[in-house]
C-alpha cells in the first residue's frame, strides 16, 4: 500500500490532468449553475455531437471500418459504464460532466499503476468520485452517515479524489466538511420560475448511500 502522502499527491495530479483536458464543463459546475433547462439541452446536444464527430474521426483515421463504430453506438448504454471508452470520449472532445472527469482521472491513475481504488456514485444524488487507498474490494453498495465518516467497509485511511469539483482529501480528516460541500454543489438546481438556486444542505446525521461503478 502506498504512503498516504504519495497517494494524495497522485490524486492531485489526476485532478490537474482532468482540469487540463476537459475544457467545456456542463451541468452543475460553477459556471453552469445558473443555466436554464434549454441551455442545458444545448450543451448536452453539443457534447454528444462533438463526441460523435471526434469518435468517428478517431476510428476512421485508425483505419477501422465504420460499421464497427455503428455497432458500438448500438451499445451506447453499455459503453457509458466502460471507463476506458468514457475517458476516450472526454479526451477527444474536451467536454464532459462528473462521469467523464472521473473516468479520465481513473484511467490516468491506472496508467500510473495505482491500485486499490474504485469509482463510486451516490445513490439518489447524480455524482461520482474516486476512492483511493482501499485495502479490500468494495461491495456493490455501501452505507454511512454524514458525521460518522466514510462507510466502515472503505477503511479510515482512504483518500477521496473528486476531479469534477477539483477536490482531493484524506477522508479521516476532511470527510464531513468536504462531502457536505460536494453534496450541496451536486444538487444545485435553478428554479426557473423564481430565478433562485436550490441546493440540498444535509443534516449532520444524514444517511449516505453509495454504489460501486468500477474498481481496480
Amino acid at each position: 500500500m502506498r504512503a498516504v502522502n504519495e497517494t494524495l499527491m497522485r490524486a492531485s495530479w489526476a485532478c490537474d490532468y482532468v482540469q487540463n483536458t476537459v475544457r467545456l464543463r456542463t451541468m452543475n459546475q460553477s459556471e453552469g449553475i445558473n443555466k436554464t433547462a434549454d441551455e442545458y439541452d444545448y450543451l448536452l446536444t453539443r457534447l454528444n455531437l462533438e463526441r460523435e464527430i471526434s469518435f468517428v474521426n478517431y476510428f476512421r483515421d485508425g483505419g477501422v471500418n465504420l460499421s464497427v463504430l455503428n455497432n458500438l453506438y448500438l451499445t451506447c448504454e453499455e459503453l457509458k459504464y466502460n471507463t476506458d471508452y468514457v475517458a476516450l470520449y472526454a479526451s477527444l472532445t474536451k467536454v464532459g460532466c462528473c462521469q467523464e472527469a472521473t473516468a479520465l482521472a481513473f484511467t490516468y491513475l491506472k496508467r500510473m499503476d495505482e491500485y486499490g481504488m474504485a469509482v463510486v456514485s451516490f445513490i439518489g444524488i447524480d455524482h461520482c468520485f474516486i476512492v483511493m487507498g482501499l485495502q479490500t474490494p468494495l461491495s456493490l453498495e455501501s452505507y454511512g452517515q454524514m458525521n460518522l465518516g466514510v462507510p466502515n467497509t472503505w477503511g479510515r485511511n482512504v483518500i477521496i479524489c473528486d476531479p469534477w469539483y477539483y477536490e482531493w482529501f484524506l477522508a479521516d480528516v476532511d470527510w464531513m466538511r468536504k462531502i457536505r460541500q460536494i453534496v450541496r454543489y451536486a444538487t444545485r438546481k435553478l428554479d426557473e420560475s423564481t430565478g433562485e438556486i436550490n441546493e440540498l444542505d444535509m443534516r449532520d446525521n444524514a444517511d449516505l448511500s453509495f454504489r460501486l461503478e468500477y474498481c481496480v
